[in-house]
């Protein structure tokens, strides 16, 4: 059985800021994590490519219900 990829794990060493702001972008990138991994089953960000990412704020810029 593979583990789920923790996304929170991947960001602690990077995130700074208040509480608030930390939850905040750990929403946000468990955002994109889910909807890139709906639509291309990349679950996490080593097999993400520009594509993904370019795809997510396209949709994200058109009224798109993922973010």
């Amino acid at each position: 059985m593979i583990r789920p990829f923790d996304m929170e794990l991947f960001l602690v060493g990077v995130l700074t800021g208040s509480h608030a702001t930390r939850q905040r972008h750990l929403r946000q990138a468990k955002t994109i994590q889910a909807a890139i991994s709906d639509r291309w089953y990349r679950d996490n960000p080593w097999t993400w490519q520009h594509k993904h990412l370019t795809w997510f704020l396209n949709q994200q810029t058109a009224g798109s219900h993922y973010y």
